[in-house]
């Protein structure tokens, strides 16, 4: 059993934009409150400007989590491949088993790892395929 773990994509094009004072980042931010309100609208939820900067305050705090872009380029910060079995037994890495498995400012306890997993990367994340029996099969 292998167990892989990554992070995945922000609303906004880079974690740094949740973060940086200038024009460009401001203007990303704007735009993000005005998707979210009408994303919500169309859900049929009616958000105020309170609702709209917690939601942006939340995506905020999942972006601190992150590793920065210049971070997951480097294979060796990155690239940590280890069986489930391997995190039981004998460690002989230069690194911790912690390291191994939490990214850097996150707890174990924050810490979630999700019951599936992604097929094919992006591809399956945009072609899903069910495995469930057909709709027929509850009938």
């Amino acid at each position: 059993t292998t167990l892989f773990i990554s992070q995945s994509g922000l609303t906004l094009p880079d974690r740094d934009d949740y973060f940086d004072d200038g024009e460009r980042a401001r203007r990303l931010r704007e735009a993000y409150r005005v998707y979210a309100r009408r994303l919500l609208g169309l859900a049929g939820a009616a958000p105020d400007a309170a609702a709209l900067e917690a939601l942006l305050d939340f995506e905020t705090r999942l972006a601190g989590a992150t590793v920065p872009r210049a971070q997951l380029r480097d294979p060796n910060a990155v690239y940590h491949p280890h069986t489930a079995a391997s995190l039981v037994e004998d460690w002989p890495h230069p690194y911790s088993r912690a390291e191994a498995v939490f990214p850097a400012g996150v707890s174990a306890a924050h810490k979630y790892f999700p019951p599936v997993g992604r097929i094919d990367g992006a591809f399956g994340d945009r072609n899903l395929v069910c495995s469930c029996p057909a709709p027929e099969a509850y009938a």
